[in-house]
Protein backbone atom coordinates (compact mmCIF):
# COMPACT_ATOMS: atom_id res chain seq x y z
CA UNK A 1 0.00 0.00 0.00
CA UNK A 2 2.63 2.38 0.66
CA UNK A 3 3.61 2.05 -3.09
CA UNK A 4 0.16 3.17 -3.83
CA UNK A 5 0.01 6.14 -2.13
CA UNK A 6 1.39 8.62 -4.12
CA UNK A 7 -1.10 7.57 -6.58
CA UNK A 8 -3.82 10.10 -4.68
CA UNK A 9 -6.21 6.55 -3.98
CA UNK A 10 -8.20 6.34 -1.42
CA UNK A 11 -7.86 3.66 1.08
CA UNK A 12 -10.19 1.46 -0.43
CA UNK A 13 -8.90 1.83 -3.84
CA UNK A 14 -5.44 0.61 -2.23
CA UNK A 15 -6.67 -2.12 -0.48
CA UNK A 16 -8.33 -3.80 -3.63
CA UNK A 17 -5.26 -3.28 -6.02
CA UNK A 18 -3.60 -5.24 -3.16
CA UNK A 19 -5.81 -7.66 -2.97
CA UNK A 20 -6.18 -8.38 -6.69
CA UNK A 21 -2.48 -8.89 -6.99
CA UNK A 22 -2.10 -11.05 -4.02
CA UNK A 23 -5.58 -13.17 -6.00
CA UNK A 24 -3.49 -13.75 -9.07
CA UNK A 25 -0.05 -14.91 -6.89
CA UNK A 26 -1.97 -16.99 -4.96
CA UNK A 27 -4.55 -18.44 -7.03
CA UNK A 28 -2.23 -19.74 -9.53
CA UNK A 29 0.19 -21.26 -6.90
CA UNK A 30 -2.82 -22.54 -4.75
CA UNK A 31 -4.46 -24.22 -8.44
CA UNK A 32 -1.02 -25.26 -9.65
CA UNK A 33 0.45 -26.48 -6.28
CA UNK A 34 -2.96 -28.75 -5.60
CA UNK A 35 -3.33 -30.02 -8.74
CA UNK A 36 0.23 -31.48 -8.99
CA UNK A 37 -0.39 -33.00 -5.17
CA UNK A 38 -3.46 -34.41 -6.66
CA UNK A 39 -2.42 -35.55 -9.54
CA UNK A 40 1.07 -36.96 -7.51
CA UNK A 41 -1.48 -39.09 -5.01
CA UNK A 42 -4.14 -40.64 -7.37
CA UNK A 43 -1.07 -41.80 -9.65
CA UNK A 44 2.39 -41.92 -7.83
CA UNK A 45 3.54 -39.69 -10.42
CA UNK A 46 5.41 -36.54 -10.73
CA UNK A 47 3.50 -33.92 -13.05
CA UNK A 48 6.46 -34.45 -15.99
CA UNK A 49 5.78 -38.30 -15.69
CA UNK A 50 1.97 -37.90 -15.82
CA UNK A 51 2.07 -35.64 -18.86
CA UNK A 52 4.06 -37.92 -20.38
CA UNK A 53 2.26 -41.16 -19.88
CA UNK A 54 -0.98 -38.85 -21.43
CA UNK A 55 1.04 -37.69 -24.41
CA UNK A 56 -0.25 -40.23 -26.98
CA UNK A 57 -3.69 -40.27 -25.37
CA UNK A 58 -4.05 -36.67 -26.21
CA UNK A 59 -2.18 -36.70 -29.17
CA UNK A 60 -4.41 -39.62 -30.56
CA UNK A 61 -7.92 -36.98 -29.21
CA UNK A 62 -6.65 -33.46 -30.28
CA UNK A 63 -6.31 -33.73 -33.61
CA UNK A 64 -6.10 -31.07 -36.43
CA UNK A 65 -9.57 -31.80 -37.96
CA UNK A 66 -11.20 -31.38 -34.57
CA UNK A 67 -9.07 -28.59 -32.46
CA UNK A 68 -6.53 -27.30 -35.30
CA UNK A 69 -4.90 -24.87 -33.28
CA UNK A 70 -4.69 -26.95 -30.06
CA UNK A 71 -3.71 -29.99 -32.80
CA UNK A 72 -0.34 -27.60 -33.49
CA UNK A 73 0.20 -26.75 -29.96
CA UNK A 74 0.22 -30.77 -28.50
CA UNK A 75 2.86 -31.52 -31.53
CA UNK A 76 4.83 -28.68 -31.60
CA UNK A 77 8.30 -29.23 -30.10
CA UNK A 78 9.18 -25.78 -28.77
CA UNK A 79 6.07 -24.73 -26.39
CA UNK A 80 6.52 -25.55 -22.45
CA UNK A 81 4.33 -24.19 -20.05
CA UNK A 82 6.39 -21.84 -18.14
CA UNK A 83 4.53 -21.54 -14.70
CA UNK A 84 7.35 -18.38 -14.28
CA UNK A 85 6.53 -16.64 -17.66
CA UNK A 86 2.33 -17.48 -16.96
CA UNK A 87 2.82 -15.74 -13.96
CA UNK A 88 4.42 -12.30 -15.53
CA UNK A 89 2.24 -12.54 -18.55
CA UNK A 90 -0.84 -12.31 -16.06
CA UNK A 91 1.08 -9.97 -13.61
CA UNK A 92 1.55 -7.37 -16.32
CA UNK A 93 -2.01 -7.76 -18.05
CA UNK A 94 -3.39 -6.67 -14.36
CA UNK A 95 -0.67 -4.12 -14.29
CA UNK A 96 -1.56 -2.85 -17.51
CA UNK A 97 -5.05 -2.53 -16.53
CA UNK A 98 -4.81 -0.96 -13.37
CA UNK A 99 -2.08 1.90 -15.28
CA UNK A 100 -4.97 2.74 -17.50
CA UNK A 101 -7.39 3.04 -15.05
CA UNK A 102 -5.26 4.76 -13.54
CA UNK A 103 -4.50 7.47 -16.68
CA UNK A 104 -8.53 7.20 -16.83
CA UNK A 105 -8.91 8.21 -13.28
CA UNK A 106 -6.29 11.48 -13.59
CA UNK A 107 -7.59 12.65 -16.58
CA UNK A 108 -11.24 12.76 -15.07
CA UNK A 109 -9.55 14.37 -12.14
CA UNK A 110 -7.35 16.58 -13.72
CA UNK A 111 -10.14 17.61 -16.53
CA UNK A 112 -8.25 16.03 -19.01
Amino acid sequence: MHALAPLGLDLRQMVHICVLIFSHTNGLANDIAAESEQQQQDTGLTADEFMSTLAGDMAALITPENLPMLSALVRSDDFDLDLDELFEFGLQRLLDGLEGWLAARGRRRFGR
